[in-house]
């Protein structure tokens, strides 16, 4: 008997392969976190970025981890920053942009803090570096890449029939060519 969903390792891997529910799974989770920890954000008289800092190790840490592996659409990656804005917010006492004509980039700028999309996105870049520097016979490569070359593993078989979807190599390898310029140069880099 099949089943839709499994649990494997604290992440929900689906039959249908969407990520949707392994995000709502840790933005709740973080939720949990950040709401158990509310006296705190209230009621302490711990400055800003304390509470920043607090906020980035105690709840940001858990609701990121484990996605650097997944490929986000819009609306999550959305959805993802509007809980990070949410949180931020609620700690800076700062009512939501309906209310205050503050924006969302203006609260980021003022505490200098980067978008929750900004360090997914470091993350799995940082993943892509660990799978390029694996030698050749290890697990992680072989099940990443074509042996003996830096090209995707899926570039092998033939595609499914139907719209293709968002693929999170073909994702990474933009971001990487966006900061270190080309292929060449994102191989060349990854050793250090």
């Amino acid at each position: 008997m099949a089943k839709e969903r499994v649990e494997y390792l604290g992440t929900t891997l689906s039959a249908d392969v969407h990520d949707h529910h392994e995000l709502v799974k840790r933005i709740a989770m973080a939720q949990a976190d950040f709401l158990a920890l509310s006296h705190v954000w209230h009621r302490s008289s711990l400055t800003w970025k304390r509470k920043l800092a607090l906020y980035h190790a105690l709840v940001e840490s858990k609701l990121l981890h484990g996605l650097s592996s997944i490929c986000l659409t819009m609306s999550q990656e959305r959805k993802l920053n509007g809980f990070q804005n949410r949180c931020l917010r609620s700690i800076i006492k700062v009512p939501p942009s309906f209310v205050s004509r503050v924006s969302n980039a203006e609260v980021l700028n003022r505490e200098r803090y980067v978008k929750a999309t900004d360090l997914l996105q470091k993350r799995q870049l940082q993943l892509l570096g660990k799978v390029l520097r694996c030698p050749e016979d290890h697990p992680l490569r072989g099940a990443s890449f074509i042996p003996g070359t830096n090209w995707q593993l899926a570039d092998r078989f033939m595609r499914r029939r139907g719209r293709p979807c968002k693929e999170w190599f073909a994702n990474m390898l933009r971001s990487a060519t966006a900061v270190f310029g080309d292929i060449s140069a994102m191989e060349r880099d990854s050793c250090d």
